[in-house]
C-alpha cells in the first residue's frame, strides 16, 4: 500500500518530468505540504527521494531546486542511451510477452493521433514517449537495465529536449517506435537493435545541431 511520501514523491516527480516544475524552480517543504494535504515529514522524505534521483538538488540558502544539467552532460546521457538501448531492444525481441506488445502498439497509436495535430501538445506526448521506452526495456526482462536507463530518459525530460525536435523530427521518431514494436512482434532481435540504435543517433544528433555542438 502506498504511503503518504509514495504519493507526494510521485506527484513531485509526475510534475517535474512534465516540465510543471522546471529547471530552478524551489520546492518548499511547507507550500508542498499545504498543497498536497500532508504534514512536512512526508513531503522531506519525498524530497530526498527526488535527490537520489538526480531529479532536484539541496542548497543551504535556497533548499530544494529542480535540478539543471548543462548541454554536455545531456550528450553524455544520450551517448550512454546508445549504448544501452539497442541492447534492451535486443532482449525485447527475444523475451516480450502479449501485454508488451499490446502496449507497445497503444503507445505508438496514441502518439500518433496527438502528431496529427496542427500543434504538436509536448506535454501529452513526451510521458506517452517515455513510457514506450520503458514498455519496451521492460519486455527485455532485464531489471537493472530498466532502472538505470529509465533514469537517464527522466533526465531528458528534465530539460525538456524533446522540445527542440521540429514536425519532422516528430514524424521520424513516431515511425522508428512502430518499426520498433513491429521488429519486436516478429522478434527481429538484431532489427530492433539497429532500428533503435538509429533511433538514439537521431535525437542525439538532433540536439548537437540545435546547440550548435560538433
Amino acid at each position: 500500500m502506498a504511503t503518504s511520501s509514495d504519493r507526494v514523491y510521485r506527484q513531485i516527480h509526475e510534475r517535474i518530468l512534465s516540465g510543471e516544475y522546471a529547471v530552478g524552480a524551489r520546492l518548499r517543504e511547507g507550500e508542498l505540504a499545504t498543497q498536497f494535504g500532508v504534514s512536512r515529514t512526508p513531503v522531506r522524505i519525498a524530497l530526498q527521494r527526488l535527490v537520489n534521483d538526480r531529479l532536484i538538488d539541496f542548497t543551504a540558502h535556497a533548499g530544494a531546486i529542480v535540478r539543471g544539467y548543462a548541454d554536455a552532460e545531456m550528450v553524455e546521457i544520450l551517448e550512454i542511451r546508445a549504448l544501452l538501448e539497442p541492447q534492451g531492444a535486443r532482449l525485447a525481441a527475444l523475451n516480450r510477452k502479449q501485454e508488451h506488445l499490446d502496449e507497445l502498439f497503444d503507445l505508438c497509436a496514441r502518439m500518433e493521433k496527438l502528431g496529427d495535430r496542427n500543434d504538436l501538445d509536448f506535454s501529452k506526448i513526451a510521458p506517452l514517449n517515455n513510457r514506450f521506452h520503458q514498455v519496451l526495456l521492460d519486455a527485455s526482462g532485464q531489471r537493472q537495465l530498466l532502472v538505470v536507463t529509465t533514469s537517464l530518459i527522466e533526465l531528458n525530460n528534465v530539460v525538456q529536449s524533446y522540445r527542440k525536435f521540429a514536425r519532422a523530427d516528430v514524424d521520424r521518431s513516431f515511425a522508428e517506435h512502430r518499426q520498433l514494436a513491429k521488429a519486436v512482434e516478429r522478434g527481429q532481435s538484431d532489427l530492433a537493435a539497429a532500428i533503435m540504435l538509429a533511433h538514439v543517433h537521431a535525437a542525439l544528433a538532433n540536439f548537437k545541431m540545435r546547440i550548435g555542438a560538433p
